[in-house]
């Protein structure tokens, strides 16, 4: 039986503490249709970096250098691209770096990149593969453009997010997607794989979600689509996140935090505001999953 599950959104303040309740809301048409790219008080606070237990850890900062090796704060990697993996349809199956499970990579508090991450290397049950943040001040971010007049144009043929997941055992730590032209963070999009390249059509799992922030989006903030994939996905966490102002502009689908076709996940101690859509939903054939300690509204 087809399950969905929806968190409604109010003017006043709404605590979700139940495994589902349905509804939907609208963002104060008040609110500036840009918030500023402010990171609030308790996201600036200096972190313990992360460490790589079993892999190697690299580190990308916006005063480094790709020809770098990339293994120490000292010589960091710069761009994104240096980091991205390859998209399922890629005709080079060998693009990308060849990041290893066990492996995390780290941008430096304070920096800003624009344009996409691309996450297509898996870990393993034991050995995800990590990105997080280094140093102390704010998150660093993964923007789109900032100065951008709506509707935005959606992002370019990376995918349909700032940062897209297209791997398993993937934990996302401490990072900020800002301005997106479509969603912040997506874990695989079912239709775009199907489209461009259906024997990649399989199932995703074993995703964290955690200390990360998403705002200004034009479309969904944190999305896990598992439609049109042959297993659909399993076994994903959001935690201790902040997702606010989407769909300013109107947006297309999604929410602020969208699961579809998903068996067992988890959304937790998270804050969601100000977006123009719902603020949690878990839908469309997700199950055996808990929506609880949202601060949402």
């Amino acid at each position: 039986m087809m399950t969905r599950m929806k968190v409604k959104l109010a003017a006043a303040v709404l605590c979700v503490s139940a495994l589902a309740t349905a509804g939907m809301g609208l963002a104060d048409e008040a609110v500036a249709e840009k918030a500023p790219l402010k990171t609030e008080e308790k996201t600036t606070a200096p972190e313990k970096t992360i460490q790589s237990e079993t892999g190697k850890t690299y580190y990308v900062s916006t005063s480094g250098n790709d020809a770098n090796n990339g293994t120490a704060p000292a010589t960091p990697w710069a761009s994104l691209s240096k980091v991205n993996g390859s998209v399922p349809w890629a005709t080079d199956d060998a693009a990308g770096f060849a990041f290893a499970p066990g492996d995390t990579i780290l941008f430096q508090r304070g920096g800003i990149w624009t344009g996409q991450l691309v996450i297509s290397r898996s870990g393993v049950a034991g050995s995800p593969i990590t990105y997080g943040a280094y140093g102390t001040g704010e998150l660093p971010v993964i923007s789109g453009n900032e100065r951008a007049i709506p509707p935005r144009p959606r992002p370019p043929s990376l995918g349909g997010a700032l940062i897209n997941i297209y791997a398993s055992y993937i934990t996302l730590d401490g990072l900020r997607c800002s301005y997106s032209g479509g969603h912040g963070i997506q874990r695989m999009s079912g239709s775009e794989l199907y489209a461009k390249q259906p024997k990649a059509v399989e199932a995703l799992s074993n995703t964290i979600i955690k200390n990360c922030e998403v705002d200004n989006s034009y479309d969904g903030g944190i999305i896990f689509d598992g439609h049109h994939l042959k297993n659909g996905g399993s076994n994903v966490v959001v935690e201790n996140c902040k997702v606010h102002h989407g769909h300013r502009t109107g947006g297309m689908a999604h929410e602020a935090v969208s699961i579809r076709n998903v068996d067992g996940f988890s959304v937790t101690n998270c804050e969601v505001y100000e977006n123009g859509k719902e603020g949690i939903d878990a839908k469309y054939v997700t199950k055996n999953g808990v929506i609880a300690r949202n601060h949402v509204y």
